[in-house]
């Protein structure tokens, strides 16, 4: 579906691309390795990472990261969800984890995120 493809970024992409991000999407927090990913495109690992470079200018792993946080943003400001339970349901084994990784991602802690401070 295109707004699927819109959402994960693979608009325009090669359909094998949007396949594993749609599978992806729908699993965040599944344990995905680059080599699962690759298997699931029908691809080498290799042309995988340069796929992913030329349309993300980041690496499978880092597209999947952007995801999870893409998707731990909206559920912190749509849901009442403790952060153990983001951290979790988009494939983060501890809060402490996910929130330097958010924190990365976002340049604030989730909390701060989730009330909207600038």
């Amino acid at each position: 579906d295109t707004a699927a493809r819109r959402r994960a970024g693979t608009e325009g992409i090669d359909h094998r691309i949007g396949r594993l991000w749609g599978m992806g999407e729908a699993d965040l927090a599944r344990d995905w390795t680059v080599a699962e990913m690759a298997r699931v495109a029908c691809m080498s690992t290799e042309h995988l990472r340069r796929l992913c470079q030329k349309h993300y200018r980041r690496s499978p792993l880092g597209h999947l990261t952007h995801l999870r946080l893409r998707r731990a943003s909206t559920m912190l400001r749509a849901t009442p969800e403790k952060l153990e339970e983001i951290a979790a349901r988009v494939g983060y084994g501890s809060v402490y984890s996910f929130s330097t990784a958010f924190r990365r991602w976002a340049g604030m802690p989730p909390a701060r995120f989730r009330r909207g401070d600038q």
